[in-house]
């Protein structure tokens, strides 16, 4: 609870025991301590946690800036290639004295160069020159990659001539800033500007000489007076080469001259200006230092001069991939010297790893470096960070160690303030004699945690703030003095109130002990204490007074040099309540107050104590009786879902108030009862109690909650209804399978669900229909029904599902097209035998399969087809699996593509088999040669050959045959079934055909006559065996035999007549001699030998003529 002091009057620095202090004593901390504790370091920094810094998105640019002179060594981040560097050089100081010379400015150039990942690059800021001053203030060259030259001194003093005076100081050169490798080849150099001259004096003082740009020379002094020389400007690099070298110092000035610039700092370090000897003489300026960019790595973009300042390096890159850097302090807060651990958690998004590995640099708002470190699983943590005064931007820089991620900030506000000091005082001897010197001891501590230096003044003051000492505390914050403390009073006998002060410094704030009396004579008080009201609620302010006067009047003694003063008390009161201190107000006019809010409920006894002052004594008041009673509430009942539906969860929320007089926030708890049912109790907080509650009955509930507390508040309670509805449903209807196939066992399952934010299992049961029509009823089980349907025909079925509700939940419906596909088979073929001959016969299997999930009986039949062309078919048998086939017709010689072809049914999709590969041989065949033992030379030998199949196919061959004597061809083939020319032809049967050949053309001699069938496209080649034929020569013709003796010509016989072969395939019909009588053959040969017989005589004669 707030306690305030109310004061009659405004308010006057006191204390205990002492007079009324004057406004300009009173306690202060100066302005100027506090401005300097913002600059102050060393101690640990807290703060707020702000948002993270947006990591870099690819492609954005990153800076770093490098001012330090000392430098520093950067390694390229990995998925860094190219790096745009600004280097400025610093300017030059300027010359000492109002019209000191201006320095020169250093160079800017801006160039763009190649990196590689873990490149190393030293990087070096800059300072400006300092400037110059008196005549022996010379401003110091600049720091950087190398130091720019100092100023020159002015001429001091004239010894002969003090009227002449000191002549200012030269302006230091600026230093230069540097971007070179770890190898030391320097990449750019941003040379410095050379200082500016002092100012000269006298009555013809000439003016000074301006320090050099970078790169270019200082001017000399100039606008002199007759006779007198000024110096001469530094020239813009010296002689020597390097990586770097520092300016040249400027000249001192000589007699009644002032100094000169000293030179830039650069590749090549600029030389310092020159003085000169005379009255009113004035330095040259500095030469600039010279820059350097090494042409063959750098692509120069712009080239200039900087402002005024020192230099720094600026690198800006691009890395690669994104990372997020979050920097949180341990604390938002904390005083100086406090050490403090600052966490940096790295994150990637998107990239291979989400745990980047690198280093950590904290750095404050300057930049300056609080730390560093290397992440560990992609956390890095610093402790013992302190920061000065004041808030602060903390940042943590993320720098991968790997190519794929890109650099990142973090950054946390860190507000870091005073330390807080205790101040002790003690005095000894005490109580102190008339005219005895005492000693007192002040120590000053810190109060943990701060932690800083503790060094600045404290005083030691009388009640009435008058100054007794003050002193220097040392470095363990103790400081001691004497005094005597009777020469603090006008009579020296009254109590003398001591108070040591701490002035604060920039780290501590201020404090003060507490009082320390020295005895004195003082005047008896007396304490009257009242209360505004006698009765009181918990929280209702009260307001105690103390009113303090003299129980006599206070007559100063008669020695008093001064007026009488303490007339009116001073000092302060302190409240008790039931002899617990409340708290103690300073006496203003003669009272002191306070108001009270937090009596505690009961019968209080009320008192207070004045701690008395220079004149008073101290004081007890009586004993006041004040009585506090609980504070009336209100409690407000409200369902934050008025009309819930049943299982909403519905949150109950009791807002308990506190009803005039009385203030606070209630505490305790609150009862919820629905429909007379009382629930747990619920914490109240923050005046607030709530309860979430669902309602699984529709209707109207009465809900109320009753408040109780007992310590500081009285009980309330409040009702109201809540109306509680019907909450919806909704099915999903779903089938096992959809669609399903014939013989596919098919479930249907609806599952009854709560629409939100209605919760709930509802109970009851579903009904089913089929097409339109009532089907089934199945009960509702865990909010679901099942139905199994078993197989369905092929078609399309609707199904419905309807919940007609119960008493808390609503009906609803639903519906499902199921549909049955025909089952899928498949077919598969074979033949009793892998390859036939032409004609031979052959059977062919089909075996039908029902494919799963399908099941059942296919009907119908099976096509058997041969090279995609049916040879048949054959209906399946009663299981439906099979169906044979015995080939009706020959198949062609060849290899045959055999398939089966089911073409299905209402429940059986059509299949077809895989291909059955099929030889089909020519059919093999039989020849015979007929052919007589001998005959005579020049007489026909007459040669028969049959061929028929050996195993009957059916067929006729047909074809030609090809005679051969001697195993050469006996002229052209004879097809079989015709006759040769000189002969007739043999009779055939129903397979078998003949052919015939007669000759006259052999020779005498015996030959091997064979005979080959050549084949047709149903039927096998095939040859004879051989026969010997012996051809006699012609004999001569005997006149009284006509007839040559010879061996009778045996014909042929052919074979038993019988019916004429039909056509073959190929239109030819059996052609061999069929059906010749013996009888005529042997005419014929009677009438040929005749013939013969007429020639021999012929030829006889012919011989014998």
């Amino acid at each position: 609870m707030a306690l305030r002091a109310a004061l009659a009057r405004p308010k006057t620095s006191t204390i205990h025991g002492s007079r009324p202090a004057p406004a300009q004593s009173r306690l202060r901390v100066p302005a100027a301590f506090v401005a300097l504790s913002l600059a102050v370091t060393g101690i640990t920094a807290t703060g707020t946690l702000l948002a993270t810094t947006p990591a870099f998105a690819a492609g954005t640019p990153v800076t770093k800036i490098v001012s330090s002179p000392a430098g520093e060594t950067w390694t390229v981040p990995a998925g860094v290639t190219s790096v745009t560097a600004t280097v400025t050089g610093a300017s030059g100081g300027s010359g000492g004295g109002g019209a000191g010379a201006a320095g020169g400015l250093g160079a800017s150039i801006v160039g763009t160069f190649a990196v590689a990942p873990g490149d190393v690059l030293n990087i070096s800021g800059s300072t400006k020159g300092g400037a110059g001053g008196g005549s022996a203030e010379p401003g110091l060259g600049g720091s950087g990659a190398s130091a720019g030259g100092n100023g020159g001194a002015g001429y001091a003093y004239d010894r002969w001539n003090p009227a002449v005076p000191g002549k200012s100081a030269g302006g230091g050169g600026g230093g230069a800033s540097k971007i070179s490798k770890a190898g030391g080849a320097s990449l750019i150099i941003a040379g410095g500007g050379g200082g500016g001259a002092g100012a000269s004096a006298g009555l013809t003082p000439c003016a000074p000489g301006t320090g050099g740009a970078a790169d270019a020379a200082g001017t000399s002094g100039r606008n002199c007076f007759a006779g007198v020389g000024g110096g001469t400007g530094g020239a813009a690099a010296g002689s020597a080469t390097g990586a770097g070298l520092a300016g040249g110092n400027g000249g001192q000035g000589a007699r009644i001259s002032s100094g000169a610039g000293g030179g830039g700092a650069g590749l090549l370090g600029g030389s310092g200006g020159t003085a000169v000897i005379g009255a009113g003489g004035a330095g040259g300026g500095g030469g600039g230092g010279s820059s350097f960019v090494d042409a063959a790595a750098v692509t120069v973009v712009t080239r200039g001069q900087a402002a005024t300042g020192g230099g720094s390096v600026t690198l800006v890159y691009t890395p690669s991939y994104t990372t997020t850097t979050t920097l949180s302090p341990a604390t938002s807060s904390a005083v100086i010297g406090a050490p403090i651990t600052l966490t940096v958690a790295v994150g990637a998004a998107g990239a291979p790893s989400t745990l980047p590995a690198g280093s950590v640099q904290l750095l404050d708002a300057d930049d300056n470096e609080l730390g560093a470190g290397a992440l560990a699983n992609g956390v890095a943590s610093f402790g013992g960070i302190r920061l000065p005064i004041g808030s602060h931007t903390v940042r943590a820089v993320f720098t991968p160690s790997a190519g794929e991620y890109q650099e990142s900030v973090g950054s946390a506000v860190i507000t870091v303030a005073q330390g807080s000091t205790s101040t002790g005082l003690t005095v000894a001897p005490a109580p102190a004699e008339f005219g005895q010197s005492v000693t007192a001891t002040i120590a000053v501590t810190a109060v943990a945690p701060a932690n800083a230096v503790l060094d600045g003044t404290v005083e030691l003051r009388t009640a009435d703030g008058t100054l007794v000492e003050d002193a220097s505390i040392d470095a363990s914050g103790v400081a001691t003095m004497d005094f005597t403390p009777s020469d603090l009073t006008p009579t020296g006998l009254e109590t003398v109130q001591l108070t040591a002060f701490y002035l604060g410094n920039a780290s501590f704030m201020a404090s003060h002990s507490v009082e320390s009396d020295l005895d004195v004579i003082k005047s008896e008080s007396l304490l009257d204490l009242s209360q505004s009201i006698d009765t009181s609620v918990w929280g209702e302010s009260v307001t105690l007074t103390a009113d303090i006067s003299a129980a006599r009047d206070a007559v100063a003694p008669a020695r008093m040099a001064v007026p009488v003063v303490g007339a009116v008390p001073t000092g302060t009161v302190t409240f008790y309540a039931d002899g617990s201190p409340l708290a103690t107000a300073g006496v203003t006019d003669g009272s002191a107050a306070i108001d009270v809010d937090d009596f505690e409920v009961g019968e209080r006894e009320l008192s207070a104590s004045y701690s008395g002052d220079t004149y008073f004594t101290e004081s007890d008041s009586d004993t006041l009786t004040h009585e506090v009673g609980l504070a009336a509430t209100e409690t407000t009942l409200a369902a934050i879902s008025p009309a819930p539906l049943v299982g909403q969860p519905v949150t109950l929320s009791a807002n308990v108030s506190v009803l005039p007089n009385g203030a606070g926030t209630p505490t305790g708890s609150v009862v919820f009862t629905v429909d007379g049912v009382a629930l747990a109790a619920t914490s109240v907080t923050d005046g607030v109690a709530t309860l979430d509650r669902a309602f699984w009955s529709p209707g109207n509930h009465t809900v109320s909650a009753d408040f109780s507390d007992g310590t500081h508040y009285a009980a309330s309670s409040d009702a109201i209804d809540v109306n509680v509805e019907q909450a919806a449903t909704v099915i999903a209807l779903g089938s096992d399978v959809n669609p399903a196939v014939f013989g596919q066992d098919v479930t249907v399952s609806a599952t009854l669900s709560v629409v939100a934010p209605g919760a709930g299992v509802p109970s009851g049961e579903i009904e089913f229909e089929l097409d339109g029509a009532p089907f089934a009823t199945v009960p509702v089980s865990a909010g679901a029904a099942t139905l199994p349907l078993g197989a369905l025909a092929v078609g399309s079925y609707e199904f419905s599902a309807h919940y007609a509700g119960d008493g808390s939940y609503a009906g609803t419906d639903a519906s499902i097209t199921i549909t049955v596909e025909h089952a899928a088979t498949a077919l598969a073929l074979s033949a009793d035998k892998a390859e036939t001959n032409f004609g031979e016969s052959l059977t062919l299997h089909a075996a039908l399969s029902v494919e799963a999930p399908g099941a059942g009986t296919p009907t119908g039949s099976i096509a058997f087809l041969a090279d995609g062309v049916e040879i048949g078919s054959a209906t399946l048998d009663a299981s439906g699996a099979a169906a044979s086939l015995t080939v009706p017709k020959a198949l062609a010689v060849g290899a045959r593509q055999i398939t089966a072809q089911y073409a299905g049914d209402a429940s059986f999709d059509a299949s077809t088999s895989e291909v059955l590969g099929h030889a089909v041989l020519a059919a093999p065949v039989g020849i015979a040669l007929d052919v007589s033992g001998e005959s005579v030379a020049e007489q026909d030998a007459v040669f028969s050959a049959t061929v028929q199949p050996i195993t009957s196919t059916g067929h006729v061959p047909s074809g030609f045959v090809q005679f051969l004597v001697d195993g050469e061809p006996l002229g052209a083939p004879v097809p079989v079934g015709t006759t040769a020319p000189k002969g007739t032809a043999a009779r055939a049967v129903v397979d078998v055909v003949n052919a015939r050949l007669a000759t006259d053309t052999l020779a005498v001699g015996e030959h091997v006559i064979t005979v080959s069938y050549l084949g047709d496209g149903s039927f096998a080649a095939a040859s004879s065996a051989a026969t010997l034929h012996l051809v006699k020569p012609k004999a001569p013709i005997d006149p009284i035999k006509p007839i040559d003796p010879l061996t009778p010509v045996v014909p042929v016989t052919p074979p038993a007549p019988s019916a004429p072969a039909a056509k073959t395939a190929g239109g030819l019909a059996s052609t061999g001699v069929q059906g010749i009588d013996t009888g005529i053959a042997a005419g014929l040969l009677l009438l040929a030998g005749l013939g013969m017989l007429g020639v021999g005589t012929v030829r006889l004669r012919r011989r014998s003529a």
